[in-house]
């Protein structure tokens, strides 16, 4: 697949306030700073709420995007539950995704 937007949403188990504080909001944007560049995304635009994410993410190929959501996400849950002294999953879900555009669409035209 070719250059690529989509629209990702990521969310706490049962709701949980998993971005409650100024730490972890802080925190989960340190990690979107330190590997957008590895994985070759640009960040167009994120939304940080107390139990959710929301984000529009370009890459040239949307493994890509997958494989920097996966990283993200699992240092995050990791931080959190070392944090917060708990055990077990944190994301409600891997993380939803909607397509917003692709070249491949876009050549089609």
């Amino acid at each position: 697949m070719g250059e690529t937007v989509c629209h990702h949403m990521v969310q706490g188990i049962n709701k949980e306030e998993i971005f409650k504080t100024e730490d972890n909001k802080e925190k989960y944007i340190e990690l979107l700073k330190k590997y957008y560049k590895e994985f070759k995304i640009d960040i167009i635009a994120y939304c940080i709420m107390d139990n959710h994410v929301h984000m529009l993410l370009y890459a040239n190929d949307i493994k890509q995007i997958s494989n920097f959501m996966k990283n993200i996400n699992s240092i995050y849950a990791m931080y959190y539950n070392k944090k917060t002294d708990r055990v077990g999953y944190v994301f409600r879900n891997r993380f939803k995704s909607c397509l917003l555009y692709t070249s491949d669409a876009a050549d089609e035209l």
